[in-house]
């Protein structure tokens, strides 16, 4: 039986020769490289932020090039976080950070592997649709979305391009090899393979390959214009069983060395993200069924409504930006009910039809399912570098939508067909200059975090995190009771946030230093201990502000074994903070009453000091101090003489120590 012809067939260009269409295919690649470096160019001399600290700088793996770690070990090198493994990304940041250390040589490889992604949907777009215009408004559309900011500000956002770019490249190859003339062709299957094996190991993300590849599979072999489609037992030799044969091989070594294939959600900080804790904080009538399965649905009309118009961007959506759904007359509830189903008919519908937005709208859903919190909850409620993926889906929605006006134009030649075809073309370059501009101006909020917590506070002012990076931010400006404003304030969103009180307790520190009035002094240093204690007691047990904060306190105060006992459990976690070492040891040789000083261990701990940090001449003080009440005079003499032989003469340290020279000797 004859096949029925489709009512909206696929978008097909007539054929050009080999040569016209790879001159066609370069000049679009040259468009949009450029049109990426116009964009980030403004973007190239912005610090590290956040988790790049973490990930990378103050990485020791990272710093070392310790290749079997990288290899081996979780994202995070810190024990009490997500496991993640993301083994070719750790390998880019120590080959980075072996050529250079600053933020733009490591933002600059950001840069050109956005820019490869966008080439390579430009030539999987041109390949899907068999339109070259299609696959250009595509290709730079994505370029220019100011959702990508965060994946290009962030370094550690490395991972969402190369995800993407391994992703892409390896759906072209698999592609490529169900076309008649390349069947015979092993290095296409081949390369898709280790594009795929190699996109796993940047993210976990691209597990939705298999799916984009079925989609493509399906789209393709429903073409109308008998395109070839291959032999199934052809097509599972070549590409299905070398796909199971990799992403079971991930999964085992993904269990094998982390313990598990996802965390558990009783292990994700509430903070970051709700849904991992939907029994948190209910009231009488809320549903915790509500909150975990219907507050994705809040999160989807956030993704679709950034989509569409990205103005109001933020970096962080922790709690309480989205509030969770927790009853049934909730409104967000059924608007997002509402857009999921309206989406989901529209995609069926669209596939059923063989209309090219349902691929659109089928790679989109993909892509998006995985970090959706629908499937698996994830480590954060929402973030707009989870959408770099999704955004391939809407960016070929806005080309195929182009060329839909400039084809009515063709086939009409009519007044109206004009007018239509100019208005979208209209549109078209009105929307890419606004989301150019909101891309460039985007940049400019990334250049500090003192002006990124300001861009951020305006879109999310009920963020706890937000909330603190604004007391942060009031500190560096020398506005102590501002900045204790918005950690009270913190605190009142999420009264068990611990970094608030944290920097609560700092901030009264740097106010009772100021006070002239010994009563508001003690009484600024007594508040500033219980909030520093409320931190230890929320979870801060290996935080080091909040720790040798609250030993100082302690110290002050008298509490000596108090102060010893924090610090001891500080250096269990972190062993290689040296400040807490050389605090220990002045506390274990001032401890009352002197029967519990040990001025052994304090020789100990400050030693280690000295080992981390040789270039802090005020740690010898301490040492000399041990030394000489274990009776070590000589080598206390010694010790303040090395020094005084390392410090330039200009030094104000030199005066000092020539002094206590002259103390130890004439005693």
């Amino acid at each position: 039986m004859a096949r029925a012809t489709p009512r909206h067939p696929p978008v097909v260009e007539p054929d050009r020769p080999p040569r016209h269409a790879w001159r066609d295919l370069g000049l679009g690649a040259l468009f949009i490289v450029s049109l990426c470096a116009v964009l980030y160019a403004n973007a190239l001399a912005n610090p590290f932020h956040m988790d790049d600290h973490t990930i990378i700088v103050n990485n020791p793996r990272v710093r070392d090039f310790r290749t079997t770690e990288l290899l081996t070990g979780n994202y995070w090198h810190l024990g009490d976080t997500d496991p993640l493994y993301r083994p070719l990304v750790m390998l880019s940041y120590a080959a980075n950070w072996a050529i250079s250390q600053q933020a733009w040589a490591f933002r600059l490889p950001n840069l050109i592997a956005h820019a490869g992604v966008c080439v390579l949907l430009l030539a999987l777009t041109r390949r899907i649709f068999r339109s070259y215009r299609v696959a250009l408004v595509t290709a730079a559309f994505f370029a220019v979305h100011p959702l990508h900011t965060e994946s290009l500000n962030t370094i550690v956002g490395r991972a969402d391009m190369l995800v993407a770019l391994f992703m892409i490249g390896g759906l072209l190859a698999f592609m490529a090899d169900q076309t008649a003339e390349r069947r015979r062709l092993p290095i296409l299957p081949a390369a898709g393979t280790l594009l795929y094996a190699a996109a796993l190991l940047c993210k976990e993300n691209a597990v939705t390959f298999v799916g984009l590849v079925l989609l493509l599979d399906w789209w393709w072999a429903r073409r109308p214009d008998g395109a070839a489609r291959g032999d199934a037992a052809r097509r599972i030799r070549r590409c299905y069983a070398p796909i199971v044969v990799v992403t079971a091989g991930y999964l085992i070594l993904r269990v094998s060395l982390l313990g598990g294939l996802t965390s558990p959600a009783g292990t994700i900080d509430r903070f970051d993200n709700p849904i991992a804790h939907p029994a948190d904080g209910l009231s009488a009538g809320d549903s915790a069924i509500l909150a975990r399965w219907a507050t994705p649905l809040v999160t989807l009309t956030k993704a679709l409504g950034l989509t569409v118009l990205p103005d109001r961007l933020c970096f962080d959506y922790s709690y309480a930006a989205i509030e969770p759904v927790t009853r049934v007359s909730d409104p967000r509830l059924w608007v997002g009910l509402s857009l999921l189903v309206f989406l989901a008919v529209a995609t069926v519908v669209a596939l059923r039809r063989r209309s090219p937005a349902g691929i659109a709208l089928a790679i989109a859903a993909i892509s998006y399912s995985i970090v959706s919190n629908f499937v698996v909850v994830i480590g954060t409620i929402f973030a707009e570098r989870l959408l770099y993926l999704p955004i391939v889906g809407f960016a070929m929605l806005v080309g195929l939508a182009v060329d839909a006006a400039l084809r009515y134009q063709a086939a009409r030649r009519s007044a109206r067909s004009r007018a239509v075809a100019i208005t979208s073309c209209l549109l078209l370059a009105l929307a890419g200059a606004l989301y150019g501009s909101l891309t460039v101006r985007r940049n400019l909020d990334w250049r500090s975090d003192v002006a990124l917590y300001g861009a951020a506070y305006e879109v999310n002012p009920r963020s706890c995190k937000v909330l603190a990076g604004m007391a942060a931010k009031a500190l560096s400006d020398g506005n102590l009771p501002q900045a204790l404003h918005y950690c009270d304030r913190s605190q009142e969103v999420a009264p068990t946030y611990w970094p608030a009180w944290r920097s609560a307790g700092f901030i009264l520190r740097r106010l009772a230093a100021e006070a002239a009035n010994p009563a508001e002094k003690q009484r600024l240093l007594d508040e500033a201990l219980r909030r520093y204690q409320q931190a230890l007691d929320l979870g801060a047990a290996a935080d080091p502000e909040a720790m040798m904060g609250a030993a100082r306190l302690y110290a002050q105060r008298g509490g000596y074994q108090r102060a010893i006992a924090i610090l001891e459990q500080l250096l269990v976690h972190r062993p290689f903070e040296a400040t807490a070492h050389h605090l220990l040891a002045r506390y274990l040789l001032l401890a009352d009453p002197p029967a519990r000083r040990d001025p052994q261990r304090a020789l100990d701990s400050v030693q280690r000091a000295i080992a981390l940090r040789p270039e802090i001449a005020n740690y010898i003080d301490t040492q000399a101090d041990a030394l000489l009440a274990l009776g070590r005079r000589r080598e206390a003499v010694d010790a303040i003489r090395r020094v005084l032989q390392t410090l330039p003469a200009d030094s104000p340290g030199v005066a000092h120590f020539r002094q206590r020279l002259a103390q130890i000797e004439g005693e």
